[in-house]
């Protein structure tokens, strides 16, 4: 049996200009629910208003499907303080992200290996003591040596990890290479692996099918394909796929296109937009440091395809960085105005062209 994680909820609301209201959230959860997922991941554990009102809303939603949450791991302090959080508010299931490519370990972490190795097993032991069900996700595992990620994942494991994610998290791999590395982990790996797959070359669907023949157990998937990057991989045609092709039961495939249709609605029929390669928000991001890393996160320059790379203000954004992007002290309130609205009324980010132009008009007349 494969096993399916949503991400809507969590990946999906990450790309520019995403929003979903909690009563939002509860109903497409309660869609996804009504499918008979094996997950809704959702939030992050981040301790904010937002995070805890999303995540009390689902443990009283009555929900069948469990509820999993995702912790950024970058310190020890911080990993303890985001697992009471997770307990406080109702969540039964963490998953840990950890950088393990050697360019994100530098970049974020500025650990060696071993000590990564360390932290990780660290917040997994954590996790645990708490009652929380552990998966763990090597943030950039794509592009990381094989070989260490069978000692990484397997290190998780002997701390009690439930499941290893292999994350594209940069489209970088073809289904041919997706299906060496995942046959390498599933023989070596002493847990069942996870994929999550983004789409920048439009391959999302082909490398989580491919991941699934190779011996994947669990795939992460969004509705409709809405995320970061090109999109996440899509939810209808892999549920297809393990109902069709591989005679899997268990799902109710008809709630699919109810559920499309809502979130269609609700975001302005964003999937357009997402599309790999041509899509309006394939290059562009909501976070700043996102952004001003092109060598991290794009799979390959955006002008290749004629399309360009964006930085775009939305909920989620770091107003004492974005006032050093606009030369100036601090976000005025006519522009966190202007982007709550473009956001939560219009469901679309505002670029920082947009911005600067609005900006200076404002201020001219002022």
């Amino acid at each position: 049996m494969i096993a399916i994680s949503d991400c809507t909820l969590r990946d999906a609301r990450n790309a520019p200009g995403m929003y979903f209201s909690v009563p939002e959230a509860v109903t497409v959860a309660k869609m996804l629910d009504a499918i008979g997922l094996n997950e809704i991941e959702a939030g992050y554990l981040s301790g904010s208003a937002d995070d805890a009102a999303l995540l009390d809303a689902l443990a009283g939603a009555g929900l069948q499907t469990p509820i999993c949450s995702m912790l950024l791991c970058y310190s020890s302090r911080a990993i303890e303080q985001s697992l009471d959080f997770a307990v406080e508010h109702g969540v039964s299931r963490v998953c840990l992200s950890i950088p393990t490519s050697e360019a994100f370990i530098a970049a974020k972490l500025n650990r060696s290996f071993r000590a990564t190795i360390k932290l990780m097993q660290r917040a997994v032991r954590a996790a645990m003591s708490r009652g929380l069900s552990v998966a763990f996700s090597g943030e950039d595992a794509a592009r990381a040596d094989v070989e260490r990620l069978v000692e990484y994942a397997n290190a998780g494991a002997d701390a009690g990890a439930a499941r290893f994610r292999f994350a594209e998290t940069v489209s970088c791999l073809t289904p041919n290479d997706m299906s060496q590395r995942v046959s390498v982990l599933a023989d070596k790996v002493r847990i069942p692996i996870d994929v999550h797959c983004h789409s920048a070359w439009g391959l999302g669907v082909a490398n989580t099918v491919a991941a699934i023949e190779a011996g994947a157990k669990w795939v992460s998937v969004t509705v409709d394909g809405i995320g970061e990057r090109g999109g996440n991989t899509p939810l209808a045609p892999i549920l297809l796929f393990l109902h069709h092709f591989k005679k899997q039961g268990g799902y109710r495939p008809e709630h699919l296109k109810p559920l499309s249709d809502y979130v269609a609605g609700i975001t302005n029929n964003a999937a357009a937009a997402f599309a790999p390669i041509t899509g309006d928000h394939a290059f562009q991001y909501e976070f700043l440091h996102q952004y001003q890393q092109p060598e991290l996160y794009d799979a390959f320059p955006p002008g290749l395809v004629g399309n360009r790379r964006e930085l775009a203000f939305g909920l989620k954004y770091d107003r004492s960085a974005y006032a050093e992007v606009l030369g100036v002290e601090k976000i005025p309130e006519h522009i966190r105005e202007l982007v709550a609205s473009g956001v939560a009324k219009n469901r679309r980010a505002v670029s920082i062209d947009d911005l600067q132009t609005f900006n200076k008009a404002n201020t001219s007349t002022s």
